[in-house]
Parts: structure tokens; sequence; C-alpha cells
């Protein structure tokens, strides 16, 4: 045994990382940090013998944890400060972390929750590891967004992304444009918003047109990249209208996975000369307060944020309340709330000329 007491600043030294960062991984706070930091640090601390603290789980009982795939999306920050809001009011706390859509991050972090005996977990999107969150739902409570019910099998507040992804598309077509591309990040899966969305969008174009002809243009960056970006959805939006696709096929209305990537590809074509609405109509959705700008001025699709926050922190409080009265193992029937979405048309889309 080491007769002298093993620090944090020893294990640091010895695996080469900082001293903050062998802090938060001794205190589980794995966060985005690779899974060899994580496994050197706590082999580390292992074979030094570090004395690790008792954790404390009796006064996590008030805590909720926040899943977000990325914060850098206004979409993700406006709801973490509405249920903030609302947890504030009934004297509970709520801590943020980011998936990225990394089934791994997402495992540690509601592994970590239900290890501290928090009061729940809230996912902001459909779930990625479906294990993991199965696993987390008998033994605390869960409320994930999700696109169809039957998705999941837990508490569920289901935003329309079908329905917001067909009204999008039905505009365009109804102002007569029929060279239409979507910008989207990658599909991780049949569960996420893009997949469900695409699903909505072709509804509406096989109706009038081929379906071939719809330019279907996605963002493959992994994890990595989205974390050390911190205008990843903006860029994303940039890098999809250089596709020389968009300028070959007859492009004229753009369809985008989120506002930002609306952003990044309206500014893209600006500078190049280009005039929206006038060349290219485009459409965003989660109608994030930057789209409302009169310099911005941008059609989407309305996902009220504000409301779909409320919704899933008073699920969630309604489910531990269930539990603590004994009327609930977590397998028992679902709580469900349907959001309905709808399309603001601002000045970013016009009719074809002629049309």
């Amino acid at each position: 045994m080491n007769s002298k007491k093993v620090t944090m600043q020893d294990i640091a030294k010895a695996t080469g990382v900082s001293q903050t960062t062998v802090s938060m991984i001794l205190n589980h706070r794995y966060g985005s940090f690779p899974q060899e930091t994580i496994d050197a640090v706590l082999d580390a601390a292992n074979s030094m013998e570090y004395g690790f603290r008792a954790r404390r789980t009796e006064s996590a009982g008030n805590v909720v944890l926040v899943l977000v795939t990325a914060l850098t999306n206004p979409f993700y920050a406006y709801m973490v400060q509405s249920i903030d809001q609302l947890a504030t009011e009934q004297n509970v706390r709520i801590v943020t972390g980011s998936t990225y859509h990394n089934a791994e991050i997402e495992q540690r972090l509601v592994q970590s929750a239900v290890e501290s005996n928090y009061l729940g977990i809230i996912y902001l999107f459909p779930p990625d590891n479906i294990d993991a969150y199965e696993k987390a739902r008998e033994r605390v409570a869960v409320v994930a967004l999700c696109n169809r019910v039957r998705h999941i099998k837990g508490d569920c507040i289901q935003i329309d992304n079908f329905e917001a992804g067909a009204a999008a598309a039905k505009h365009l077509l109804d102002l007569g444009h029929r060279k239409i591309a979507v910008f989207s990040t990658s599909v991780q899966g049949e569960t996420t918003s893009n997949a469900t969305r695409l699903a909505g969008i072709m509804s509406e174009i096989e109706k009038v047109m081929p379906a071939e002809d719809l330019l279907i243009l996605r963002d493959n960056s992994d994890w990595e990249t989205i974390l050390s970006d911190c205008d990843m959805q903006f860029d994303i939006g940039y890098r999809l209208a250089q596709n020389e696709k968009i300028f070959n096929n007859g492009i004229t209305g753009i369809i985008c996975a989120n506002d930002l990537i609306a952003f990044g590809a309206m500014d893209y074509l600006t500078s190049m000369g280009y005039k929206v609405p006038k060349d290219f109509s485009i459409i965003g959705s989660d109608n994030v307060r930057y789209s409302r700008m009169p310099q911005i001025a941008l059609t989407t699709v309305n996902l009220h944020i504000e409301v779909v926050a409320s919704a899933a922190f008073n699920t969630l409080m309604n489910r531990t309340s269930l539990r603590r009265i004994g009327k609930d193992a977590g397998r028992s029937a679902r709580l469900q709330v349907r959001c309905e979405v709808d399309l603001i048309i601002r000045e970013s889309t016009c009719r074809i000329e002629g049309q």
C-alpha cells in the first residue's frame, strides 16, 4: 500500500492529461472524453491506489438529467432554459449532457444519472441507445421526445416531424417549385427526426413529381468533429450549399433540417451573389428567435419549443409522483403528449416566376 496519499495531480502526471480532466472523470462527469482517456485515468487511479470518495447519492433526489445532442443548436438551448425555469420553481436542479448522437456517450451519461439516484432523465431527442434507455426506465423516471409513439415504450412527448416535413414540401410545391433539395445532418436510424421528416417530405413530393428528382444532401460528420466545431450546424448548411448538384440540377427550393443549417445555406448563397428567395427559396425548422429577424425572415416549421419543454418536464414530474405512491413500476400505462407543428411563412420563400 502506498504510504503517500495519491492526489489527482499525481494521476494527471501519470496519464498525461490535465488535473481538471482527472477530476471530472473521477467524479463520474465523463462528458465527451474519449473512452481511452476515461479508461487510462481510472486504471491509473486504481493501480496507484487512489482513495476514491464515497459517492453521495442521497442529495441527488432533486436532480434531473437533460440530454441533448449538442447545445450549440439553439433548439436545445432554448428548451434547456425553459426546463430550468420550471425546475427552479419546484426546487429541482437540472444538469445537461450532450451526446452528439454517440451511443457510448449516451450510455455513460444515463448510467451516471441512475447510479447517482437522480430524480429522472429527459431526452430532448429520440434515444440512440435503446438498451441504456430501457435500463434507466427500470430505475428512474424517464421522458423522451419522439417522432412516432411506437418507437419507444415509455413516456414521450411526440413532435410530429412527419408533418413538419410534409408542410415544408407542400409549401414549396404550392409555390411552383419542382426542383427541390433537402439539407440534413446524418441519419442515425429510423427513429431520428431527420428520417421521419424526410418521410413526410417524400409523401408530398411523390404526389406531383418523381421522387428521384428530390436531391437529398447529408452531412456525415462524426461526433468528434461535431464536438470540435461550435458552429457545426451553420457550417453544415454553408458546406452543403456549395454542392455542384444544386446548380447542375437547377434546384430552386431548399428544405433544411433546422434553422441554423438554413442560415448557413443562405449565407453561402448570398455571398455568391444569389438572391433569397428570388433564386432560392429556403425553409428551416424550429423557429428559433433569430429566424424572425427582418434581415433573415426565414420561413420555418414552428415546433413550439417552449410548449415541448414544458410538456417534457411536467410529464416527468407526473411520472415521479406516480412512482412515489407505488402506482408505477416502470411498465404501466404510458404518458403521452402530442405537440402539433405549423409552418410560419416569412420572406425566404416565394413563388417561381411565371407560375
